[in-house]
């Protein structure tokens, strides 16, 4: 029968009781971090309601920076904003091209699809020293707001030449329908014929 010895118990259960302490103090520093930097990432927002940033891009006070890319851009945009796509910005844009784009004399918003791209935009342009508003309403709260959406226009013309290319199909279809039965009870009109001669 095996025994075990008391130190090595007493090496066991102080082994458990570090595990459960240091599990509860990893549990704890988590649930801190959640509530310190949940704040933090908050307060990134601008706290200008969807209101005043739309009075103040109508007053030409205020430019509204979409930081969706391009292929979201093409699917629909607000009319007031203007096109710089996260992506761009992270493989990097000139300055000179962001002061385009960015007037130091006007309030800079940007916004994406939830909230979540513009702080990481916000962030890159904040490195390289320009002061930007990111906004926390989607792309849905803006057009709910009355800010105005530019749908892209689907093409038809290609519809439409492959609805003329069927009606003139069908145009034939129905001229060979009516005539070829007559011309094919005829056609031994249309065939060469022997000449005889009485003298033959």
């Amino acid at each position: 029968m095996e025994r075990t010895l008391p130190h090595s118990k007493s090496v066991i259960e102080t082994f458990e009781f570090g595990t459960l302490k240091f599990t509860r103090f990893a549990l704890c520093m988590l649930a801190a971090w959640f509530v310190l930097a949940a704040p933090a990432v908050a307060a990134k927002h601008s706290k200008d309601s969807l209101e005043i940033v739309q009075n103040r891009v109508t007053e030409k006070k205020a430019v509204l920076i979409d930081v969706l890319e391009e292929k979201e851009w093409m699917q629909g945009h607000l009319k007031a904003a203007k096109l710089l796509p996260l992506s761009h910005l992270e493989r990097g844009v000139s300055k000179e091209k962001l002061k385009e784009i960015l007037p130091k004399d006007k309030i800079v918003y940007l916004h994406c699809a939830s909230g979540v791209r513009c702080i990481e935009a916000d962030e890159l342009l904040t490195d390289l020293g320009f002061e930007v508003r990111p906004l926390k309403p989607g792309y849905d709260a803006f057009i709910e707001a009355g800010f105005e959406e530019v749908v892209p226009q689907r093409d038809h013309s290609a519809d439409n030449s492959r609805i003329v290319l069927l009606e003139k199909t069908c145009e034939v279809c129905l001229v060979e329908s009516i005539f070829m039965p007559a011309l094919s009870l005829r056609s031994d009109w249309l065939q060469p014929r022997a000449i005889h001669f009485a003298n033959d």
